[in-house]
C-alpha cells in the first residue's frame, strides 16, 4: 500500500473532468449509487444510449485513471464499484493537498 500511496497513485491519477463525457457520466452513477457492473451497464445503456462496448471502455478508463475501485468485500461474488474517494478518502485528500493541480506535460497535474 505504501508504493500505491507514494508512487502509483500520484503518477497515475487523472481527474474525472479530464476523461470523456461517457466516463464522467458513469462516474456520477457510481458516485451517487455504488453498484454491480450489470445494473450499472443496464442503466448507462438505457439512460445514456451507449453500447455495451462503450460502457466497458468508460469503466476501464475510470479504473485506469484511479477514480473507481472494486469492492473487496469477501461476501460479494461479482464486481461492485465504488469511488476511490469512498474507499481511500485519506489518500485522495492527501493527493489533493500535495498536488498543485496545475496542468503539466501531457495535460496532467504536476506531481
Amino acid at each position: 500500500m505504501q508504493y500505491f500511496r507514494e508512487t502509483h497513485y500520484p503518477a497515475s491519477f487523472q481527474p474525472v473532468s479530464e476523461l470523456d463525457e461517457l466516463a464522467q457520466q458513469v462516474y456520477e452513477f457510481i458516485r451517487l449509487v455504488p453498484n454491480f457492473t450489470g445494473p450499472l451497464r443496464k442503466r448507462a445503456m438505457e439512460q445514456l444510449t451507449c453500447t455495451k462496448s462503450q460502457f466497458d471502455t468508460a469503466l476501464k478508463k475510470l479504473q485506469i485513471s484511479l477514480n473507481i475501485v472494486r469492492s473487496n468485500a469477501p461476501s460479494l461474488e461479482n464486481d461492485f464499484w465504488l469511488t476511490m474517494r469512498e474507499v481511500h478518502l485519506d489518500l485522495v485528500n492527501q493527493h489533493k493537498i500535495n498536488s498543485s493541480y496545475e496542468p503539466g506535460e501531457g495535460g496532467r497535474a504536476d506531481r
